[in-house]
């Protein structure tokens, strides 16, 4: 049951990296405003990797969290979440 629960999730996120990465739905990102980012096209395509990465570490995580700590889950998501900042922070300012 864990492992469907996670794979739903996971796929939402999977459908939102499609939505922003390639359909440029920017509004999706939560601190997004329209005149703040200069190449709106870096922008999409990092955040949409992104979600996609946390897509697949989610799924992944669902099917193997009977052997796995929820701890190593969480670590994981905060360390690719400190990527993504520190990507999108270095994407929005060139």
């Amino acid at each position: 049951m864990l492992a469907v629960i996670f794979s739903l999730i996971g796929f939402i996120l999977i459908l939102s990296s499609f939505l922003v990465w390639k359909k440029r739905m920017y509004f999706l990102i939560a601190g997004y405003s329209e005149g703040n980012v200069m190449n709106k096209e870096k922008f999409g395509r990092v955040n949409g990797i992104f979600l996609s990465l946390f897509g697949l570490i989610t799924i992944g995580y669902g099917f193997v969290a009977h052997i796995i700590h929820i701890g190593i889950y969480i670590v994981c998501m905060l360390g690719a979440v400190m990527a993504q900042i520190i990507l999108s922070y270095r994407v929005d300012k060139s």
